[in-house]
C-alpha cells in the first residue's frame, strides 16, 4: 500500500507540470503558485519536487509500550481492551489502523520471545522468567 503523503506529492509534482505547461501558453501563475505553496507545506521544493525522506516514527514500539505496562504490576493479567485502555487514559494510545491487531502482534512476539505468556482466553501478563529477572535487578 503506497504511502498517502507519498501519493499526496506525487498528485501535486503531476497537477504542478499540467499547471506549468498551461502557464506557459496563458501566462497566470496563480494556479501554479497555490499548488507550489502546497508542496512547500508538504516540505517539497517545487523546483526539486524529489519527495523527501520516508519519517520514522519517534513513538514506542507497542511491544515496549505493552511490556512496561506489564512490567508495572508483574503478577496482574491484562486482557487486549484494558491495555488499549490504560494507554488512552495516558494520552498514549495503541496506534494504527486496527490497534487490537497491532497489540495481538506484540503480544504474539513477546510470547515467543518468553517475556509475555497467554494466561486464559484473551488475557496475558509476564512470564515468570521475567518476573524472576525482574526480582533480581531487572535484566533482560
Amino acid at each position: 500500500m503506497a504511502d498517502p503523503e507519498q501519493t499526496a506529492i506525487k498528485l501535486l509534482v503531476k497537477q504542478r507540470k499540467t499547471v506549468a505547461h498551461r502557464i506557459a501558453q496563458t501566462d497566470d501563475g496563480r494556479e501554479l503558485e497555490r499548488l507550489d505553496g502546497a508542496l512547500r507545506a508538504l516540505g517539497v521544493d517545487p523546483l526539486d519536487p524529489a519527495p523527501p525522506a520516508r519519517r520514522t516514527s519517534t513513538a514506542d514500539s507497542v511491544r515496549s509500550k505493552v511490556q512496561r505496562l506489564l512490567e508495572e504490576i508483574p503478577g496482574r493479567s491484562w486482557t487486549y481492551d484494558q491495555i488499549i485502555e490504560a494507554y488512552e487514559v495516558r494520552g498514549d494510545p495503541i496506534g494504527g489502523k486496527e490497534p487490537k491487531a497491532a497489540l495481538r502482534t506484540a503480544l504474539w512476539a513477546m510470547q515467543k520471545d518468553g517475556v509475555a505468556v497467554k494466561l486464559d482466553s484473551g488475557t496475558f501478563g509476564l512470564s515468570a522468567e521475567r518476573i524472576a529477572a525482574l526480582d533480581d535487578g531487572g535484566g533482560p
